[in-house]
């Protein structure tokens, strides 16, 4: 019997430190503070610790969610994830590979159909600051003694960490060695895109305003040749620029971004692992922007060159094989001439930043945010070494337009760029009105205008409430 009993006590101790190991995981892993609440690895919110309700107890919702939640913040979540994709990447690679469920065609108008009344123009025009946080005529703020912050200080990059909904929702298709999104075509959010343009340049008009559109394109439709966009069930870009811009008024320029992107194709246009595009593709498009409206572009050869590092982007944790994703790095362009940046706040205050960060010791995954301070409410370029009288240009962008803008500090004086789905210092009329602004530029990247978000945050800066 006595030996009975040592024989269990000795096979009990083999599986001790498991059962403790297990145990101080557990409880690690039931302390809140601990627990991540953003995934870099595949750039989205984690979900939130529920709230409790006696609804939710009752339904069984709550249990349901704290489960989520308890699943989705692990500690070292992260970790497991690029382990589970190196091992996945040695099984074996195919020449494509899909992740997520391809979008919906719509077809594309070959005629396009007349703008119609699809939106309700707000009269008075919308100020979203709070009454004690705005100026008493509407315009922004006079600069304050906010120090600058120091050369080592990074811009707050929550917001870009994370991707919008249009395209956190979509597929990612994996190809040579690149990673793409295919292009969902919405007829109604290419009509709100071309109401939204005719609408301000309207209210611009009697001004003298200049407004432009230059939509930057995405990598679907420049790097992958047109003929093989039907298998993966992506709208062709080329015709949906084309749907758009021959809707808008005759008095409205309009750009082919597409088209002169398609002459550099075999050069670095687009992340392999990322959504953007690269700044030398952007700086395509601002030629072709300046030739569009008869300024002459400045040459590429002028600005400094300042690589980055490697860069890992927003598509590197949702394709199949992420190993097999072609390596990237951020090549960044300062302008010459004395260039500074004015940073506005969404509290009214102003601080200086950076046209161009350096971020060669940052996070692999933060490269991008080099460009503009990332993506500020408002920001105006300045170059000092242009006369005052060198003109104002306004630039309604999102996170595209960051390596976009910088380039135009050579044709202006003054440059204010607007990110549309979060300013709200004042109406787009006042600006133009007390900053002397000659030209307008509606730069949303072209994803963004076939998105509900996209165009409802656009038509709201212009005035309209889409329904």
């Amino acid at each position: 019997m006595k030996q009975n009993n040592s024989t269990e006590k000795e096979s009990v101790k083999p599986v001790l430190p498991f059962f403790l190991v297990l145990a101080l995981i557990s409880l690690i892993s039931a302390i809140i503070p601990l627990r991540p609440t953003v995934s870099y690895e595949e750039k989205r919110e984690l979900a939130k610790f529920p709230e409790f309700s006696l609804e939710a107890l009752v339904s069984g919702s709550y249990f349901k969610e704290m489960d989520l939640w308890f699943s989705d913040t692990f500690p070292g979540r992260e970790q497991w994830l690029q382990l589970s994709q190196a091992l996945s990447s040695l099984h074996g690679y195919g020449d494509l590979a899909i992740e997520g469920q391809l979008p919906d065609m719509e077809e594309i108008p070959e005629i396009p159909a007349p703008t119609k009344p699809t939106a309700t123009v707000v009269i008075e025009e919308k100020t979203v600051l709070p009454e004690e946080e705005r100026t008493s005529d509407g315009t922004l703020p006079e600069k304050t003694e906010e120090p600058a912050p120091s050369d080592d200080a990074q811009p707050d990059g929550t917001d870009d960490v994370l991707l919008d909904a249009t395209f956190s929702s979509t597929s990612v298709v994996q190809f040579n060695g690149s990673a793409y999104q295919p292009l969902g075509f919405s007829q109604q959010h290419s009509d709100w895109y071309i109401k939204s343009v005719n609408t301000f340049a309207a209210m611009a008009e009697p001004m003298g305003v200049q407004v432009v559109s230059a939509p930057p394109p995405i990598a679907i439709g420049t790097m992958i040749d047109a003929k093989y966009l039907p298998k993966l069930r992506s709208a062709d870009p080329v015709k949906t620029l084309s749907y758009m811009h021959e809707s808008m008024d005759s008095g409205i320029i309009t750009v082919d971004t597409q088209g002169a992107l398609m002459p550099h194709r075999e050069e670095y246009l687009f992340f392999h692992s990322d959504h953007h595009w690269t700044a030398l593709a952007a700086y395509y498009c601002y030629q072709a922007t300046c030739e569009a409206m008869g300024l002459s572009p400045a040459d590429l050869d002028d600005f400094e060159v300042l690589d980055q590092g490697p860069f890992k982007g927003t598509l590197a944790g949702r394709v199949t094989y992420p190993r097999k994703l072609t390596p990237d790095n951020v090549i960044s362009y300062i302008p010459p001439g004395e260039v500074t940046l004015t940073v506005y706040g969404a509290n009214g205050s102003t601080r200086e930043g950076k046209v161009i960060r350096d971020m060669r010791n940052d996070k692999i995954g933060s490269k991008y945010l080099c460009f503009l301070e990332s993506d500020q409410p408002l920001v105006c370029m300045t170059n000092h070494s242009l006369p005052e009288d060198a003109g104002n240009l306004l630039v309604l962008k999102d996170s595209f337009g960051n390596c976009f803008v910088p380039f135009f500090s050579q044709n202006y004086r003054n440059v204010y760029a607007i990110d549309y789905r979060k300013f709200g210092q004042t109406s787009l009329k006042n600006l133009l009105e007390s900053h002397d602004i000659q030209d307008v530029i509606f730069a949303p990247n072209l994803m963004s205008t076939q998105s509900d978000a996209g165009m409802r945050a656009l038509g709201s800066q212009c005035g309209l409430h889409f329904k």
